[in-house]
């Protein structure tokens, strides 16, 4: 291949990526009321997590969902003993987003609130078939 070739194809390349790139920023992933473009999303806060519908007992875990979409589940409210971490994406009252659980493995969070409680199903892909636990939580 000629060298000018090769300058052709990289710059046609390197135009694609860019526009690529810039139509994923300008759609993102969410719409409506869910916090896309910076917005806070539903989710956004801190919330005890617990294994019953009931929320009775003490809470198995909190998560921490922050305005980068960025999560993570600690032992305690305070955000000490974090035990994963992940992004999410979120669309009015609905969220997804992939963990890692070092050093056990990595899963997937689908969450949705109704009335005021997240129902989530808390997914593990270190077992197989994939272990789903489910979770409710309260927001703190």
């Amino acid at each position: 291949m000629s060298a000018l070739f090769q300058l052709k194809y990289l710059s046609r390349l390197f135009a694609v990526c860019i526009m690529g790139f810039g139509f994923l920023l300008l759609n993102g992933c969410d719409s409506g009321g869910g916090g896309g473009g910076g917005g806070s999303s539903s989710f956004q806060g801190v919330w005890a997590l617990y294994e019953q519908p009931s929320l009775a007992g003490s809470p198995t875990f909190y998560s921490h969902f922050q305005a980068d979409k960025t999560f993570f589940f600690s032992n305690n409210a305070d955000g000490s003993g974090v035990r994963l971490t992940g992004t999410y994406m979120s669309s009015g009252n609905e969220l997804i987003g992939p963990f890692s659980n070092p050093p056990t493995g990595n899963g997937r969070i689908e969450a949705r609130i109704e009335n005021n409680l997240m129902i989530m199903d808390f997914i593990e892909f270190w077992h197989t078939p994939n272990k789903v636990i489910p979770l409710y939580g309260r927001r703190l």
